[in-house]
């Protein structure tokens, strides 16, 4: 009696063990089957902008995204237009000429795609002042004139500011005002590509505002 129910007791164990082994493997197949699944069939790929301007010569690192992310999962890129933007497969974006080209990633088995527009400018490489530095006589004005040194023809939107408006100020043309004596510097922003370049300005009282205090001097003959 005792051995009968021994061997009940070992068989159900044994079978336990089966069915433990059983969902143990169901499992790992499961968890295969997804990894398989996301590998080759992604739920989307995706680049983190619509849109990106970028300037002749600009280099922009953006690769698309997989998701969920796998490792190992490839993805193709191409340009639209190779004149105005090229892409390496590993998602670095160049900007070769003005224009607009369309940058797609293209996940190579599921053939999700991603799609980025880029829009190629001209650059402003700097500004070349005809002077970096001037003096000028309380009240007078002079005219900060410059040269733009840029890829190509742009569009440009130049800003203006002075370090202290009590010595001097600087309106939207360039035109620069002396008020008191002192130093400031005034500044040209090209707001589009952020490019600047600064003048000194020193401003001196008029020459009737000046005195000079004289010595008698004995002459011998």
């Amino acid at each position: 009696m005792k051995d009968e129910i021994y061997e009940e007791e070992k068989s159900g164990g044994g079978y336990l063990i089966v069915i433990l082994l059983l969902v143990l493997v169901a499992a790992l197949v499961l968890v295969g089957v997804i990894a398989v699944k996301n590998m080759f069939f992604p739920d989307e790929v995706t680049f983190s902008e619509k849109e990106h301007t970028m300037y002749v010569g600009d280099i922009l690192v953006m690769p698309a995204k997989i998701t969920p992310e796998v490792k190992n999962s490839e993805l193709v890129y191409k340009s639209s237009d190779l004149t105005v933007a090229t892409v390496t497969q590993n998602g670095v974006i160049s900007a070769v000429g003005v224009g607009e080209a369309e940058i797609t990633a293209e996940h190579s088995f599921s053939k999700k795609t991603a799609t980025i527009l880029i829009k190629v400018t001209e650059s402003v490489l700097r500004i070349e002042l005809e002077s970096t530095k001037a003096t000028v006589i309380e009240g007078e004005e002079i005219s900060m004139k410059y040269e733009l040194v840029s890829t190509g023809f742009v569009k440009v939107n130049m800003e203006y500011s002075s370090s202290d408006e009590r010595v001097c100020t600087v309106n939207t043309d360039g035109i620069i005002t002396a008020h008191d004596a002192g130093e400031a510097i005034v500044t040209v922003t090209d707001t589009e590509s952020g490019i600047k370049n600064e003048m000194k300005i020193t401003v001196i009282a008029p020459l009737e505002n000046l005195y000079f205090k004289t010595q008698s001097v004995d002459l011998l003959v």
